[in-house]
C-alpha cells in the first residue's frame, strides 16, 4: 500500500509503479484464464487439445508474470530507498507498529509514513511470497504438464522410457513413450503440484481482497493519496 511523500521527490519511482501495474493486469489476466480452465466444460471447451491449449495460454501468461516478479526483486536492490528491500521487508520495529497504525486508521489520524506504513510492509512481503511460491509451482507444472522450459527437457530426460529418445516426448506421446513406473512419479508430483497452486491462488485473491480494502479505507477515512502515488510517484514540494 503505496504512500504520499511528505517532502520534495518521488514516493515511488518509475520502475515500481511499472511493476505494480504491469502486475495488477497480469494478476487479472492470469485469474480469468485459470477460472476459464477450471469451468471450460460450462463453456462447452472440451477434448484434450482444448485442454491442452488453455493450459499452454495460462502457462505463458504465467511466465510473462514470473518476468515482471523477477524483475521487480532485482529493482529491490537498485531503486529508489522506497524500492528496496530494507524498506519493504518488516522489521521489528515494523511489526511493532502495525497495532498502532490500525488505531490510526480507525481514528482517522493522517498517515505519518513516507513510503511504506507497517502494515503494507507486512502486506507486500506476504503478497510477493505468494506469488513466488504461485510462479514456481507453474513453472513445475509447465514442466511436467506442458513439457515447457526450463523444466520440460529435464522431465522428458527422466521418464523416457529406454532406448526412447527424450526429444520425442511431450503430452500427446508420453503415456506412450515414458517409462511407466517414472511417469507414475512425475504424476505424483503433478497433483501435489497443481493443488498446492489452486489453494494459493485463492489464498493470494483473498490477500489481494484485503490489500484494495485497506487501500480504499485508508483513502477514504485518511485522505491518504494511496492511488494516486502509484500513479504519478506521490511528488510533492517539501
Amino acid at each position: 500500500m503505496p504512500e504520499p511523500s511528505d517532502t520534495k521527490g518521488p514516493v515511488w519511482d518509475g520502475p515500481t509503479r511499472w511493476f505494480h501495474w504491469i502486475n495488477v493486469v497480469l494478476v487479472f489476466v492470469s485469474v480469468l484464464s485459470g477460472l476459464f480452465f477450471l469451468w471450460r466444460e460450462s463453456f462447452h471447451v472440451e477434448g484434450r487439445e482444448a485442454k491442452m491449449a488453455l493450459k499452454a495460454l495460462h502457462s505463458w501468461i504465467g511466465y510473462v508474470w514470473l518476468a515482471n516478479l523477477s524483475w521487480r526483486a532485482v529493482w529491490g536492490f537498485m531503486g529508489n530507498s522506497n524500492a528496496r528491500w530494507r524498506a519493504v521487508l518488516p522489521d521489528r520495529e515494523a511489526l511493532r507498529l502495525i497495532g498502532p497504525e490500525l488505531r490510526a486508521l480507525i481514528e482517522r489520524r493522517p498517515r505519518q509514513h513516507r513510503g511504506r506504513s507497517p502494515v503494507s510492509r507486512l502486506s507486500a512481503t506476504v503478497m510477493f511470497a505468494m506469488m513466488l511460491i504461485l510462479a514456481a509451482t507453474g513453472v513445475i507444472r509447465a514442466g511436467t504438464d506442458l513439457y515447457h522450459l526450463p523444466l520440460g527437457p529435464v522431465v522428458a530426460a527422466y521418464v523416457a522410457g529406454s532406448g526412447v529418445d527424450a526429444s520425442l516426448i511431450d503430452w500427446r506421446t508420453e503415456t506412450e513413450l515414458a517409462d511407466p513406473e517414472k511417469f507414475r512419479t512425475v504424476t505424483g508430483v503433478k497433483t501435489v503440484t497443481g493443488k498446492t497452486h489452486e489453494a494459493l491462488s485463492y489464498l493470494l485473491l483473498a490477500w489481494l481482497v484485503l490489500h484494495i480494502g485497506g487501500v480504499t479505507l485508508s483513502e477514504v477515512r485518511q485522505r491518504s493519496g494511496l492511488v494516486s502515488s502509484m500513479i504519478h510517484g506521490g511528488e510533492e514540494d517539501s
